[in-house]
């Protein structure tokens, strides 16, 4: 998911628990989520890079960091269809409960234009998703 470099370690680290970075090196080799999350405890959001839609719905279900306030998908340019990298905001986090496939239920996402998004990698649905319930509106 990231790659990080002794260079890029930040020179003050606030806590033992953990290790701050100035900068890290992505290492994606496919779609991912960027979910932000904001928690009224700490009067703060958080952003998290998550790998897929199975991590997504343990996300959603779990909330660690709070309500889930925004979702991108990231595609980097190789998935992407253009030379650049591209993110597309989601606008609901479903639960895909009976996949057509055989599949073990998993999160889909409805992009803002009503695409269904899902799989690994992720990537547009095309036909039947099967049952979809609700796990989270997203606000505008």
């Amino acid at each position: 998911m990231f790659v990080t470099h002794e260079a890029l370690k930040h020179p003050v680290q606030l806590d033992r628990e953990s290790t701050a970075w100035r900068g890290i090196e992505l290492a994606l080799h496919h779609p991912m989520f960027l979910v932000t999350c904001f928690s009224s405890d700490d009067d703060a959001s958080r952003t998290f890079l998550l790998h897929g839609t199975i991590e997504l719905n343990e996300f959603a279900n779990k909330t660690p960091a709070g309500k889930i306030t925004d979702l991108h998908l990231l595609q980097p340019p190789w998935w992407s269809g253009s030379s650049g990298w591209a993110i597309k905001r989601m606008s609901e986090i479903l639960l895909q409960e009976a996949p057509p496939d055989g599949s073990i239920p998993s999160a889909v996402t409805r992009g803002e234009d009503g695409a269904l998004y899902g799989g690994f990698p992720i990537a547009q649905i095309k036909g039947n998703p099967g049952p979809l319930s609700m796990l989270a509106a997203l606000p505008n």
